[in-house]
């Protein structure tokens, strides 16, 4: 095309009559400029809304992997396909944090997404407001295969730094699950059924510092041990089975690694009698187990030797 002005150019794609893709060039006087096809980057201007209101502070990108737009007060938007091999690059994806709110087709315009506003509080057991990272996603914690606070095939992560989080929820089923973690370990944990408003409460936990020996009394490291709280008023047992079996909840573990001088810390574990028990993979005479009293902001020390 001659003729054209020298400045900045905007270039759009017609399918059926509508823009589906734009591209900004900068045109110089005296100069010719050849687009390749390929080298076009397309982009998409919207709001985003649900229930006709701006949602701002949401991120939108195009496909998994393009760079992110964050909404503004108004819920716009300018997102750009920087990944043109994407296999969803026909899509937009929106998120909150690490959220995974919606995928809709990639458009201009506005978006206005189904589902509904949820309310997340974190609390001390006062009531006052406590930061935590919340995460949502399906759990199952009566049994299941999966841990009760694992969140799988679900929205994802964010953070709620003032202890209040409001968000969209696009869809749920009957395991979606909201788990706060708190700065001390601890961890409290809902399912969310219908409700729009949640109330997570810090539970009073404790730590164990604990250190892993070998026969000869040398740091043993790498190995994983687990926290397993009791649960009940009643004493624990001593011997695992009896206490895996009679536990309040065999879900309500804390779980780490040992460094190489054999040393872990587990934070926010229940208080009351816990099970503490140590094991290497690929060994498996190499085990050990006491049961220990944890108690509110306190380190528990442990000690345990291994074969």
């Amino acid at each position: 095309q001659h003729g054209l002005r020298a400045g900045p150019w905007e270039l759009g794609q017609l399918v059926d009559g509508a823009v589906v893709a734009r591209s900004r060039i900068e045109l110089l006087a005296g100069r010719c400029v050849w687009l390749a096809p390929e080298a076009a980057v397309r982009e998409y201007r919207g709001v985003l809304r649900h229930g006709g209101v701006p949602l701002a502070g949401y991120e939108v990108r195009m496909g998994n992997n393009g760079l992110p737009s964050t909404t503004g007060p108004d819920g716009s938007f300018v997102v750009r396909d920087h990944e043109p091999d994407d296999a969803l690059q026909e899509q937009l994806c929106i998120g909150y944090g690490t959220l995974q709110i919606a995928r809709v087709e990639a458009r201009d315009g506005s978006l206005e997404l189904p589902g509904a506003m949820l309310d997340v509080h974190t609390t001390a057991a006062d009531g006052s407001a406590l930061p935590a990272t919340i995460d949502i996603g399906d759990t199952f914690g009566d049994g299941g295969t999966l841990d009760k606070y694992e969140a799988y095939n679900g929205p994802g992560r964010c953070e709620a730094p003032s202890g209040v989080l409001r968000f969209l929820l696009t869809q749920r089923s009957e395991e979606t699950t909201i788990i706060a973690t708190f700065a001390d370990g601890s961890r409290a944990r809902a399912v969310l059924g219908d409700a729009d408003r949640v109330t997570l409460v810090r539970p009073e936990s404790g730590r164990v510092q604990l250190t892993v020996l070998d026969r000869t009394g040398a740091p043993r490291g790498g190995c994983r041990v687990r926290a397993l709280a009791w649960g009940r008023p009643t004493p624990a047992p001593e011997q695992p089975t009896a206490f895996g079996d009679g536990c309040a909840d065999p879900q309500e573990w804390v779980e780490g690694i040992c460094d190489a001088r054999g040393q872990v810390e587990l934070r926010g574990v229940p208080i009351g009698s816990a099970m503490v028990t140590v094991w290497q993979d690929g060994a498996p005479g190499a085990a050990a187990n006491r049961v220990v009293a944890i108690r509110p902001d306190q380190s528990t020390v442990v000690e345990l030797q291994v074969r």
